[in-house]
Parts: C-alpha cells; sequence; structure tokens
C-alpha cells in the first residue's frame, strides 16, 4: 500500500472511530445509559486508535480493501433492513396495532420509542376503531414501565383510554410480541382477529419473522429514526438478528 494510501486510510479510521465516540456521547443524552452504549464507544475508541497506532495493519496486504469491504457489508444490511421496513403493509382494517416497546428514561419514551408512538397515533387516525396494545415492560433506569410510559403519552394525545391496552411483562421483541398475542388471543379468539404492530423501520424484518414463529399474523408500520441514533440501532440489530437465526427467538 502506498503512503498516500496508507494515510487515507488512517484518515478514515480516525474519522469513523471519531464520529463513533462523538454519537455513543450524545446517545447517553437521548436514550437509556446500557451496555450497548459502552460497547459502541469503546469500539469507537479502538477504532480511533487504530488510525494512530497501527502500523501493524501495514503487515497486511490490503487492510484497505478488508476495512472497505466489511464497511460496504454493514452500509448495504443496513439499506436492506431500511428499504423492508419502509414497506408498511398495513391496510388500516385491523382489529388492533401493537406498538413494541423501546426504552424510557426515568417516565419519558426515548426518541426511538416517541417515533413509534407517532407512528400509532398517525395509524389512530387511520384506524380509530382499532384497539392498541402498547407492550413493554420496567427495566433498569426506568421509573415505570413502558407500557405505562405509552398510555400515557397516548392518552394525551388524545387517544381514549379504552382503547389502550398494557401488556407491561415483556423485556425482549420475542416476548412483545408474545405476551400481547396472548392478550388478543384471549380478547377476540385465536385466529379471529386482525392486527398489525409499529415499530422503527431496521426493526421491521426481525419483529415480522419473529411474529410469523409465533403464529401470529401480523401486518406492519413502520416509524423513523434520527440519524445520530442508527449507527448502535443497526448494529445490535445485527446482533439480534444473529441470535434469532440461532435461538429462533
Amino acid at each position: 500500500m502506498g503512503m498516500t494510501t496508507w494515510k487515507a486510510f488512517r484518515a478514515v479510521l480516525a474519522a469513523v472511530g471519531a464520529l463513533m465516540i462523538i454519537d455513543a456521547a450524545a446517545l447517553v443524552f437521548t436514550s437509556t445509559f446500557n451496555a450497548g452504549i459502552v460497547f459502541f464507544f469503546l469500539l469507537g475508541a479502538a477504532v480511533l486508535a487504530a488510525a494512530w497506532k497501527a502500523d501493524f495493519l501495514r503487515r497486511f496486504k490490503a487492510p484497505a480493501w478488508v476495512f472497505g469491504a466489511a464497511l460496504f457489508m454493514i452500509l448495504a444490511g443496513s439499506l436492506l433492513l431500511t428499504v423492508i421496513g419502509g414497506r408498511d403493509t398495513a391496510d388500516y382494517r385491523e382489529d388492533a396495532l401493537i406498538v413494541l416497546g423501546s426504552g424510557v428514561r426515568g417516565e419519558t419514551p426515548t426518541g426511538p420509542l416517541r417515533r413509534r408512538l407517532e407512528a400509532a397515533l398517525e395509524y389512530h387516525g387511520k384506524n380509530p376503531a382499532a384497539l392498541i396494545v402498547v407492550s413493554g415492560g420496567q427495566g433498569p433506569q426506568e421509573d415505570i414501565t413502558e407500557a405505562e410510559a405509552m398510555r400515557r403519552w397516548l392518552a394525551g394525545k388524545g387517544v381514549p383510554d379504552e382503547l389502550i391496552i398494557k401488556e407491561d411483562r415483556s423485556r425482549n421483541t420475542y416476548e412483545n410480541l408474545e405476551f400481547s398475542k396472548a392478550i388478543l388471543d384471549k380478547r377476540f379468539g385465536a385466529g379471529a382477529y386482525r392486527t398489525a404492530f409499529v415499530t422503527n423501520a431496521f426493526h421491521i424484518f426481525r419483529a415480522a419473522r419473529l411474529s410469523r414463529l409465533l403464529g401470529l399474523d401480523a401486518r406492519h408500520v413502520h416509524a423513523g429514526m434520527n440519524p445520530f441514533e442508527a449507527p448502535l440501532a443497526y448494529l445490535r440489530e445485527f446482533a439480534s438478528l444473529a441470535k434469532m437465526w440461532v435461538l429462533y427467538r
């Protein structure tokens, strides 16, 4: 690798590492502090350090190609998830809408969860008779359950309380769908209702797959995401997809 190419490679590493560190710092103030943010920060620090102390990389024949291929795979995978997730399948004639949880800071929905709620509110405007199942338990740094935070948000926007059903025991996407399905089965009878779920676009593919595994015939509506939230969200989603393919949940 020539000196010019090597300098460009190290500059790209430095830029990527710095952006990852800045992004992780920003997430501390907008999301619940968790191991994912710590990992993302440390990964960014490692990439940044490699930009300055990575002469050993020159032993490889083409570190730039390796880095470029990895970056291409991440970007291509992210784009694929976004395209799949951006194609809504709900027809607004469903009997119920499931809102999948995504974290609460104290008693306030995090950015990704707020956008899911905004999408749910828009859905309610088009199908005001549908029940809305808000699904999410209580985790660290959360003063109330995600379900209760979502109920309050929707009620504050004018959604009638009698249309909102809380599922407040789930800890992950699989349980969001599993426990919500149990509530709806009891309410309508198994297989006697039509439903959809709402989540951020990157999450649609996995949630749809888990729905099928659970025997829940659910359509979907996507919510957006702020750009600075996306890198960690997609990184965690890739890990969760790997888990799903291994454990089927």
